[in-house]
């Protein structure tokens, strides 16, 4: 997507009166992290320090109200081994925060609704009103590797920070999380010595809509000695193994048009799909250096998966062959598989624009793609890369606007090999997919508004 378009799509958000915000509890989500490059791990006291530093909130005691909004573009450019140039055609996402916190004594509390962006990928999909034949399927090599995907959360977070002596807080914070997870490929029903591979005739549709509810728990301290300009945080994050579970539905891909022979698809009263999404534990450490004319910033945050793998796991989905006879769908792999340890480094430096009133803040991030590469899918492609960001605060009043603007790119990934296979209902296919050269791009802005009052 253009970047004319992008900012057609802010502007459409805020005429809507749509609210949205960050909340990316891998790297902060307000407007000063996206403004930041997420380096705010010892800075950030607003809502999002609740998901990332809860320590973080003992920096002000005067009871504050924040309401943010925000919207991030992520694409892929996917260039098949044999075949043309695949876009995702997915709209940005948009995201919402509100927050209220305040002290009471050498104690403050926060309370947040953070809705950050979905993960969204919608790629080229075939026309339901007519049949693929085989010169026209490889306008759509990824058919199989997926067409669409969207993983979504919602988040409610309650904290509480102390400032134990004069240098020291200490903060702790627990979210429940709406979790929602849709997916969309097409399946194999074709049988290799009859049908061949990849026979476009012999596809199934396969679609997955589930949600889930899960609990996290966010701890952090914030070290800022009153007579040296270094303050100093750490942080972590732990967010258990969350169930999700919904519907499954398999179908022809053409509207009423059958495949040479017959294939029913065939569904109980129950008809269901269970996965997980994954065990997570994040730690987080970072610097600040408070000079006479500039403020900077570095942090550094590592992400483990213990156990990444997932599975849809299906009932009540039968297919059956004229001449096969029947077979169950029972398990299908995610198309979101994870790396097992990811990491980040980011840096900001923060200069004072107007005297008194207006900071600017430049950052940059190196992060590592979530996306596990053995088994890399168009629908679902994380790559990571580098982040340069542009972020300006102003301060009046006890109003505070702050606005923020980054964009990640990353080096084009070319994958010769893939632990990724078709999945194949009537037999085993060995056929590697998702192969060919990837590249992902990602724009966000964010504005965030905050009211304080003693």
């Amino acid at each position: 997507m253009t970047l004319c378009r992008f900012w057609c799509w802010i502007a459409v958000a805020w005429l809507a009166g749509a609210s949205s915000a960050w909340a990316d509890t891998s790297a902060g989500s307000s407007a000063r992290a996206i403004g930041r490059a997420g380096a705010t791990l010892v800075s950030e006291d607003g809502g999002a320090a609740l998901v990332q530093n809860p320590a973080g909130m003992v920096r002000r005691s005067s009871w504050r109200l924040g309401v943010g909004l925000g919207l991030r573009d992520s694409d892929v450019t996917y260039v098949p081994s044999d075949g043309p140039t695949i876009r995702d055609q997915a709209a940005p996402e948009r995201q919402r925060e509100i927050a209220l916190m305040g002290g009471f004594g050498r104690w403050v509390i926060g309370a947040a609704y953070l809705a950050p962006p979905a993960r969204a990928r919608a790629l080229p999909t075939p026309d339901p009103e007519r049949a693929l034949d085989p010169a026209e399927a490889r306008a759509f090599p990824h058919r199989y590797s997926g067409l669409s995907a969207r993983y979504a959360e919602r988040h409610i977070a309650l904290g509480a920070a102390v400032r134990a002596t004069d240098w020291l807080g200490l903060g702790v914070a627990v979210r429940v999380s709406s979790v929602r997870a849709a997916e969309r490929r097409h399946i194999s029903a074709g049988w290799d010595e009859r049908d061949g591979l990849g026979d476009p005739a012999r596809d199934l549709t396969l679609a997955f809509d589930t949600s889930g509810t899960g609990v996290g728990v966010t701890a952090g301290a914030l070290v800022a000695p009153p007579t040296l300009p270094l303050e100093l945080a750490v942080g972590g994050d732990y967010q258990p193994r969350t169930s999700v579970t919904g519907s499954a539905e398999v179908a022809y891909p053409t509207a009423g048009v059958p495949p040479t022979t017959p294939i029913i698809a065939l569904a109980s009263e129950i008809t269901s799909a269970r996965t997980e999404r994954p065990e997570q534990l994040t730690v987080r450490a970072g610097v600040r250096y408070l000079g006479a004319l500039v403020t900077a910033e570095v942090d550094g945050e590592l992400v483990l998966h213990p156990n990444p793998a997932a599975t849809w796991s299906v009932t009540g989905v039968s297919i059956i062959d004229i001449d096969l006879g029947p077979s169950q769908l029972t398990e299908v792999p995610t198309l979101d598989p994870r790396r097992r340890l990811t990491g980040a480094v980011r840096a900001t430096i923060e200069m004072e624009a107007l005297p008194g009133l207006a900071w600017l803040t430049v950052g940059y991030a190196y992060r590592v793609g979530t996306s596990d590469p053995d088994t890399l899918a168009p629908a679902s492609a994380d790559l990571g890369g580098h982040t340069a960001a542009l972020g300006l605060e102003t301060y009046h009043a006890g109003l505070t606007l702050g606005v923020g603007y980054s964009r990640r790119f990353a080096r084009p990934h070319r994958r010769t090999d893939s632990d990724l296979r078709r999945v194949s209902v009537f037999h085993a296919d060995p056929t590697p997919d998702g192969l060919g050269r990837y590249r992902d791009t990602e724009d966000a802005f964010a504005a965030t508004l905050e009211i304080a009052w003693e």
